[in-house]
């Protein structure tokens, strides 16, 4: 049975399954027949692990309905530990994220371990898709988009085009659009104060759980199981309306927050076997209790008209356009940044974050805005961009009339490609080494066949500069070096894209990973990232530069890791000689001594009764000791008496 608490008293006796109880009852019911013996296999080769996700899990097992007689005991915690890193091992897309703790726990005390586990697989991946992963993109779309304007405040030095972004991107949530649909006068008020975004991700996450009374809010998770998504949207709605008095005349966030909590805190259950504490004597100094029942009423008779399907196209119209999906990496939803780099040291000139599909179409198109945006200080100059087959296009063309050179690699479907260089004939008879080319308004169109055709366009090269290189060919069963030419263009585009991948390199060696509920914390962590990989290339440019200067001299291995370990110190207000060297390790008295005479071994004498004869003598304690390679008879008796 998926049902979790008997619903004799509630106004669902009527209804007729739904098509997402049904899903799930099938779901559930399909997985456990489907794939005996999976739970079991996820356990064993999940547990006794340690790595960054178990650590994390670990840490939150004890804040899982700490209350509960369930959890109070091993044996309950070990079911959770089992049951979450079984997760974890399944998808490590999402792995372990805060909250997942919490509903697990609760699964566990209405299910076997194997079934919970199967009701968290579709929890995760069915019922509220994207909630629980990295960036938790599902509960943000689902309450407001509030975040990066407070981060404006405390980061001044973030790029402009972020700021821009951040102040463009403050959209309203799923749960916005219902409140101001449907409860308009209290949404300008809780609009004003900022609540929304406060308050809500907690009550969907968790799915009321961590706000209500456990036995009063397994009544909700279980009409979510029955009805799906909605349910929470029903709910929150029913919530805010039964306070709308109290929240119109609050004057501050704080004060509607405690309207809130003191409201849920005292919903109760009336059917429940063991109530909480809470439920009865509320901490807030409300004496007014609320029916679960009655909650749950409510938002069926008020709200029930919501459907799966018009909250499905509210999720589409609110995506976040900052959190990108991204098809080819582990993890699937991420940031796309554009980055200028320097070519030799690597470091970070400008950078920009996508932020999205534009409400108006380009005219030159997303490469072109791009770069002229990052370089529009570096125009006339002179430099020279080295770019990917992104940025490949009739871009070239404007970058020459402002007195810069390109390179990069392009791909022959391009509609600015040559046509005469677009059939595959050629592709397929040319020798390695081959190189083919064209020039068509100064910029020149060069195919060279490595193991594929590699196609290039450049602004700054010519097509008769070569150099040598080599490839592996095995000839008689023999591998042999084979000299092919190799165009001098390739060979500058190969060092010139060294700078991002090095760049690349040195942020992933020490770089913050954090799973954070707000999307903006990632991106700010990897802002601070940038800062510090960019102040140590400037120190190691200075302390180059200037080789005479005392307070520059460091270890010859100085790393970044040495850089931040002295950053850390600096900012903490440590000196550098604040921590002491380890002591000297003190030298032994007990010194072996090779004899002229040979007598037996004290410890084999004594503790085997065993005669054999040694030169080796402790002068300190005055005895014959085996010192050999097969036997150290000498370490042992000093091991037994220690001084």
């Amino acid at each position: 049975m998926l049902s979790l608490i008997s619903r004799s008293s509630c106004c669902m006796d009527t209804i007729v399954a739904s098509p997402n109880f049904l899903a799930c009852l099938c779901f559930h019911c399909l997985q456990l027949e489907t794939h005996p013996g999976y739970y079991r296999r996820a356990v064993s080769e999940s547990m006794g692990k340690r790595n960054a996700t178990s650590e994390e899990i670990e840490r939150d097992l004890h804040r899982s309905l700490p209350e509960h007689p369930a959890f109070q005991s091993s044996q309950g915690i070990n079911a959770l530990r089992r049951l979450l890193n079984a997760y974890a091992w399944r998808n490590p897309a999402i792995g372990y994220c805060q909250a997942m703790n919490i509903v697990a726990s609760v699964l566990l005390l209405y299910a076997s371990e194997e079934e919970a586990f199967w009701l968290l697989v579709a929890l995760c991946e069915r019922l509220l898709p994207d909630y629980y992963n990295t960036k938790v993109v599902g509960a943000l779309i689902d309450q407001e988009q509030y975040c990066v304007l407070s981060v404006l405040h405390l980061v001044p030095w973030l790029p402009k085009r972020l700021c821009a972004a951040a102040l463009v991107r403050r959209g309203d949530g799923v749960l916005e659009d219902l409140a101001r649909d449907h409860i308009p006068e209290l949404y300008t008020k809780l609009d004003s104060l900022g609540v929304l975004s406060m308050i809500s991700l907690s009550w969907f996450l968790t799915i009321f759980l961590s706000v209500i009374p456990f036995e009063s809010a397994v009544n909700i998770v279980d009409c979510f199981f029955y009805d799906g998504a909605k349910v929470v949207f029903q709910v929150a709605l029913a919530v805010l309306e039964a306070n709308q008095e109290r929240l119109l005349s609050c004057k501050d966030d704080g004060e509607a927050m405690m309207v809130l909590c003191s409201y849920l805190e005292n919903v109760h259950n009336p059917q429940a076997a063991v109530c909480s504490r809470s439920a009865f004597q509320p901490t807030t100094g409300s004496k007014e209790t609320v029916d679960i029942l009655t909650l749950v009423y409510d938002s069926y008779s008020k709200y029930g008209f919501l459907t799966s399907g018009m909250i499905e196209k509210l999720r589409l119209k609110h995506r976040l356009s900052v959190v990108q999906y991204l098809r080819d990496k582990i993890v699937k939803w991420g940031y796309n940044l554009w980055v200028l780099a320097d070519s030799n040291s690597s470091y970070t000139v400008q950078f920009s974050v996508y932020t999205g599909k534009r409400e108006t179409p380009s005219v030159n198109g997303l490469a072109f805005d791009v770069v002229t945006s990052l370089c529009e200080m570096y125009f006339d100059q002179g430099y020279t961009l080295f770019m990917d087959n992104f940025y490949s296009s009739s871009l070239f063309l404007h970058l020459l009339e402002r007195k810069t050179l390109a390179c990069g690699t392009t791909r022959k479907d391009r509609h600015t490609f040559p046509a005469e260089l677009k059939d595959s004939t050629w592709e397929k008879k040319a020798k390695r080494g081959d190189v083919r080319w064209l020039r068509h308004q100064g910029v020149l169109y060069l195919q060279w066949k490595d193991r594929r055709a590699v196609h290039m366009m450049s602004t700054a090269h010519t097509a008769n500069s070569h150099v040598t290189a080599t490839w592996k060919l095995k000839v008689a069963g023999q591998w042999k070096k084979v000299p092919i030419r190799k165009p001098r263009l390739i060979e500058e585009y190969d060092a010139g894209m060294l700078g991002v991948d090095r760049l690349d390199q040195l942020i992933a060696s020490y770089n913050v990973l954090m799973k954070c509920v707000r999307w903006w914390k990632t991106l700010f962590f990897h802002c601070i990232d940038i800062a510090v990989v960019n102040s140590f290339i400037l120190f190691e440019a200075h302390r180059r530069e200037h080789p005479e200067i005392p307070e520059l001299h460091r270890a010859p291995r100085y790393d970044q890791l040495a850089f931040r370990m002295e950053l850390v110190k600096q900012l903490l207000g440590i000196e550098a000689t604040g921590f002491g060297s380890a002591p000297p390790p003190r030298e032994s008295v007990h010194k072996p001594k090779v004899m002229e005479t040979r007598r037996n071994c004290k410890l084999l004498l004594a503790s085997r009764k065993v005669e054999h004869k040694t030169s080796v003598f402790c002068e300190t304690c005055g005895v014959y000791l085996c010192f050999i390679a097969t036997r150290d008879c000498f370490g042992e008796w000093h091991r037994r008496h220690k001084e």
